[in-house]
């Protein structure tokens, strides 16, 4: 009963309506995150129980081809984290993968890809609580074919320079 309150308020405060069955919702510990979709485009809502917080991360644009779409979403094994991975809804640049992290102590999103050359697969793993490993390009620059395997810091992102 108290999930679909929940889910009801959640729903209230986006500017559609989507089925039930069509809201993914990601739990861990005191915090859920639900992922909404529209036109093959998805918005992403962060919710905390206690203290009561939200935050959302909308992937939506205007014309549902310039927006994004969750590919592969996971929880740190903390909790500390959210992190998914992105693709144009418009097909553009297939080759790239945004990638986005959530931090429960920061309460922010970040995007990850602002901070290392660009992130070339869906697919990401985490090797601990605080670090995943993802395949990037070899430098900015590079060819879409000339990837490595890198492992990112989550502690150590630049959160001073929060998503507005």
């Amino acid at each position: 009963m108290y999930r679909r309150i929940l889910l009801f308020c959640v729903l209230s405060l986006t500017a559609f309506a989507v089925p039930e069955q069509e809201v993914r919702v990601i739990s861990a510990d005191e915090v859920a995150a639900y992922v909404f979709p529209h036109a093959g485009e998805h918005r992403i809502a962060i919710r905390r129980f206690d203290p009561r917080n939200l935050a959302e991360l909308s992937l939506f644009s205007p014309d549902s081809q310039h927006g994004g779409h969750i590919e592969q979403i996971k929880w740190s094994d903390d909790h500390k984290y959210l992190v998914f991975s992105t693709t144009s809804s418009g097909g553009h640049s297939p080759w790239h993968f945004p990638t986005y992290v959530f931090s429960t102590d920061k309460w922010a999103f970040l995007l990850i890809d602002d901070s290392l050359p660009a992130i070339t697969d869906k697919s990401f793993s985490f090797t601990d609580s605080s670090h995943i490993t993802v395949q990037t390009l070899r430098n900015p620059g590079a060819d879409s074919d000339d990837r490595i395997s890198t492992t990112i810091d989550l502690d150590a992102l630049p959160w001073n320079k929060k998503m507005p």
